[in-house]
């Protein structure tokens, strides 16, 4: 008999040979994503493929205890947010859909793996059970004024980013989604002041949030540690610089000439949904490709997400750069005088 070619394309029937399930047709009818926020494919054996991909990345199958049983939800709040998790299928690698329930009006239906809601759910344990500490303690007993002079000395303005995105979602991202308060997000492990214990923690890190300058490389950075770094960190993130184009994007629209010919469109206005919760954002930088700009005023200023970026608020300044160019576009020209008039009118 002979042997099959490792580098030739697998069938179906092979990869769900490997998997040892059988990938079913999916009967959603609207839009999931994966936590890189591409979407989840309508054809079976695209799914097939992105499930055996994952397959071979993972590790170890984890423990089932903190996850919901099939057919079941659970709901991991915090005021009034929440966040659902439902178990859809217990044989297949991504398992579970994931759906938000904000405050605000927010949907991004996700379809997380087994070891994504594994990560979720382990710390959703941890707000459930948190450690006890020393309240007699003698810096709890100096006035909170004076503790929020020693944290501003303890906690020196910083920059963040994602290094590796990859890992960033696997780890940070799916935590968060365990936790919408924000609290237990991985901001940084240099701030020693956060890590002492739970009430330092909480006093600590709102400053923590204001003085750090969040450096993302595009859209989808932007809505990940949106949602990351939760309600806390979305009342107190005051600097943000990104990208205007997004990844998930670009593997879904048509090129011409090596360029993406639309605007981002696929996770654009929930972008700005989130930049809108940001209400102490005191600077904003927003970098643009020439090819973003470099287009019909008209067809720019029709778009949704475009027109919606003009309300967000920002309380100092708004910064419009462009990447690769040293025209000065109409496009950006409108953008800057829309979004600052309405800074500079709105309370």
């Amino acid at each position: 008999m002979a042997k099959q070619n490792p580098s030739a394309p697998l069938s179906r029937a092979e990869i769900e040979e490997i998997l040892g399930y059988e990938v079913a047709h999916s009967d959603e009818t609207g839009e999931r994503f994966y936590l890189n926020l591409r979407p989840v494919p309508k054809r079976d054996f695209e799914r097939a493929e992105r499930e055996l991909e994952e397959y071979r990345k993972q590790r170890s199958i984890p423990d089932d205890k903190f996850l919901p049983e099939f057919g079941t939800a659970q709901a991991i709040t915090h005021g009034q947010d929440s966040i659902l998790f439902k178990s859809t299928n217990q044989h297949a690698l991504y398992g579970f859909a994931v759906d938000f329930r904000y405050d605000f009006d927010f949907n991004l239906p996700l379809q997380l793996t087994r070891s994504h809601a594994h990560r979720a759910m382990s710390v959703a344990k941890l707000k459930n059970n948190p450690r006890s500490f020393n309240t007699e303690a003698m810096f709890f007993k100096l006035p909170r004024m004076l503790r929020d002079i020693i944290y501003t000395f303890a906690i020196p303005k910083g920059r963040w980013t994602i290094p590796d995105n990859n890992f960033f979602n696997q780890t940070s991202f799916a935590g968060g989604l365990g936790d919408p308060s924000g609290f237990y997000f991985p901001l940084s492990r240099k701030l020693a002041v956060l890590g002492v214990n739970r009430q330092m923690r909480q006093e600590a890190l709102p400053l923590a949030y204001r003085r750090t300058t969040f450096l993302l490389d595009d859209i989808d950075e932007v809505i990940q540690l949106a949602i990351s770094i939760g309600k806390i960190g979305r009342d107190n993130i005051r600097s943000l610089e990104f990208s205007w184009e997004s990844r998930s994007d670009s593997s879904t629209q048509p090129f011409e000439d090596g360029i993406c010919s639309r605007l981002p469109n696929l996770h654009a206005l929930r972008c700005v949904q989130l930049l809108k919760q940001c209400k102490k954002l005191n600077t904003l930088v927003i970098y643009f490709n020439s090819w973003v700009v470099d287009r019909p005023l008209d067809e720019f200023m029709a778009n949704q997400a475009i027109r919606d970026l003009c309300s967000v608020k920002v309380m100092d300044k708004i910064y419009l750069q462009i990447l690769d160019d040293v025209i000065e576009f109409e496009t950006v020209k409108w953008l800057k005088e829309n979004m600052v008039s309405f800074c500079l009118t709105k309370e």
